[in-house]
């Protein structure tokens, strides 16, 4: 099996990240569907309530490092699941 390139494990790891957010800013009943590991719900919920710039930036950060610490594909397919039914899809 082929090893992937510094630039493709950074753009999955930026993709994590960025699930991880979008699934932080989702309205408490959507978000309480999310099966989320206890770390992971706790960073997302102070997540929620940061307002510095810089403060959010790492906590984001944090929060994808949580999310590859963690079994992520459950949480990104019921994140995904809930994205497509809010859609219509």
């Amino acid at each position: 099996m082929e090893e992937k390139s510094k630039t493709q494990r950074k753009r999955e790891v930026e993709a994590l990240q960025a699930k991880a957010v979008a699934i932080s800013l989702l309205p408490e009943g959507l978000f309480k569907q999310i099966p989320l590991p206890e770390d992971l719900k706790q960073a997302m919920l102070e997540y929620r309530k940061m307002k510095s710039h810089g403060a959010k930036f790492r906590q984001a950060q944090y929060l994808g490092k949580l999310m590859r610490k963690n079994d992520s594909k459950p949480i990104v397919d019921a994140f995904d699941k809930l994205s497509n039914r809010k859609k219509g899809v």
